[in-house]
């Protein structure tokens, strides 16, 4: 972040050297690149591998891990049949609250 400009400016790792980390833990000049390696183990070298996702089924849409839109006869039955068994329900419990003397 730079106070003068009031917006985030971007840092190497390889131009850091030493200092405070965002804690405001002190970090020792030897200490700073093996981070940066650290990381870049962790995180596979940092980089995203798009042949696999070409590779995927459907050529790695947004919407791959979708759920099918369309649902099957027996699904909308199913469905049908519980809101009017809980519209039902709902007309039951408020015709038994009316006669409790409520205000």
């Amino acid at each position: 972040w730079d106070l003068k400009k009031k917006r985030y400016v971007q840092v190497q790792v390889d131009s850091i050297t030493g200092g405070v980390n965002e804690s405001g833990a002190r970090i020792s000049k030897k200490y700073v690149p093996q981070l940066y390696e650290k990381w870049k183990q962790r995180t596979h070298g940092g980089t995203i591998d798009t042949s696999a996702m070409k590779a995927k089924k459907g050529g790695g849409g947004a919407n791959d891990d979708v759920k099918e839109e369309l649902k099957t006869k027996a699904e909308i039955r199913k469905q049908r049949q519980k809101k009017e068994k809980r519209k039902s329900y709902l007309k039951m419990k408020s015709k038994a609250k009316k006669g409790k003397g409520r205000r």
